[in-house]
């Protein structure tokens, strides 16, 4: 594969994280509900992970 797939996948994530971040986890009701928002902040910092780790593997380090 080609370095410009890492390039990809990285900015896929940093695309789905911008949309979930912004539609899912500033919806007033997620904000209104602590229970759900501290879910869709574990997600987050899950996708935040991934992001991290496609960097990592991408940049060889």
């Amino acid at each position: 594969m080609s370095d410009f797939s890492a390039h990809e996948a990285l900015h896929t994530a940093s695309v789905l994280m911008d949309c979930y971040g912004s539609h899912v986890g500033e919806h007033p009701w997620v904000e209104a509900n602590p229970e759900i928002a501290a879910k869709v902040e574990t997600a987050m910092e899950a996708m935040m992970e991934v992001y991290q780790a496609i960097g990592r593997v991408h940049l060889g380090k």
